[in-house]
């Protein structure tokens, strides 16, 4: 082991004390801010189609080059915007 790693253990916070039935919180992630060119592409895919499947919004993500746990939430903003018009 080398002493990098021994530094890095003990800034590591203790989680084992933990009353049972509580999980350790987990970091949000960071806020993802779309381009224009993204912000079209996904308005003309949800034009064509408003609830895409699994396969399709993988589909949109990897030509975005996004997560497809932004896409999926996108379309689900976007269908709750279109609700509230």
């Amino acid at each position: 082991r080398s002493d990098y790693s021994d530094d890095a253990e003990e800034h590591m916070p203790l989680i084992t004390n933990l009353p049972p039935g509580i999980a350790p919180l987990k970091r949000r992630r960071k806020r993802t801010n779309l381009d224009n060119e993204q912000k079209a592409a996904l308005d003309a895919c949800f034009i064509e189609n408003c609830r895409p499947d699994h396969t399709q919004m993988s589909e949109i993500a990897h030509k975005l080059n996004l997560d497809h746990d932004v896409v999926r939430v996108w379309f689900c903003n976007r269908r709750q915007k279109l609700r509230k018009e």
